[in-house]
């Protein structure tokens, strides 16, 4: 095996462990969402407007029974199994597409912030500035991915309605924590390991 192919195994082993752990971002997230779904839901309530509600006698209408049409049945079957064809691919395509938005979203914006940053310290422009910065940048952005819904569910305790008992939000928020960063840290283990280069680091 070739140096070339070598390394790209290690580099698809270094980026496996950061997608893994941009999609265990993604539920924390969510579960802190989940968390504040009260407080969401009384504010969309606060700025829709009430509905009115009419009572309306349902018309009674003619019932008319007849056994179903062979093109029928093969049209709802026909639609069941693309429906059914869809969702696996949903499911199966899910988490490399949350995996890969989440990382293009972090790489962007370190790459958006690195030159405001350099122009701050007044650094000298230059590529090789900007990409260590950046790697450093997408460090932080990943810590703040792991630990700020942490702190959401912490403050989820001051709400007035809890979806469950608050040690029980916990255990939930730290086991999925964990998961983020135990994957992150194995990308950047396995990342120092290979000897993979900090901009080629998911």
């Amino acid at each position: 095996m070739n140096n070339a192919s070598k390394t790209n195994i290690r580099l698809k082993i270094v980026n496996f462990f950061g997608s893994v752990g941009y999609l265990a971002c993604v539920f924390q997230w969510l579960w802190a969402i989940l968390l504040y779904f009260s407080l969401i839901e009384g504010y969309a309530k606060s700025i829709t407007p009430a509905s009115e509600v009419h009572n309306t006698s349902p018309v009674s209408s003619p019932i008319n029974i007849s056994s179903p049409d062979i093109l029928q049945v093969l049209v709802v079957l026909a639609i069941t199994v693309v429906m059914v064809a869809i969702t696996i691919y949903i499911i199966i395509k899910m988490p490399s597409i949350v995996s890969n938005t989440s990382r293009k979203i972090v790489h962007q914006a370190a790459d958006n912030i690195a030159p405001v940053v350099m122009q701050a310290q007044k650094k000298p422009f230059s590529k090789r500035n900007q990409q260590k910065l950046s790697s450093k940048i997408i460090i932080f952005l990943k810590v703040l991915l792991v630990f700020a819904p942490v702190i959401a569910s912490i403050f989820s305790k001051l709400l007035d309605k809890q979806i469950m008992e608050f040690y029980l939000v916990m255990i939930v928020t730290f086991w999925l924590a964990s998961f983020s960063i135990v994957f992150f840290s194995a990308q950047y283990l396995f990342s120092w390991l290979f000897k993979v280069r900090n901009q080629d680091v998911w």
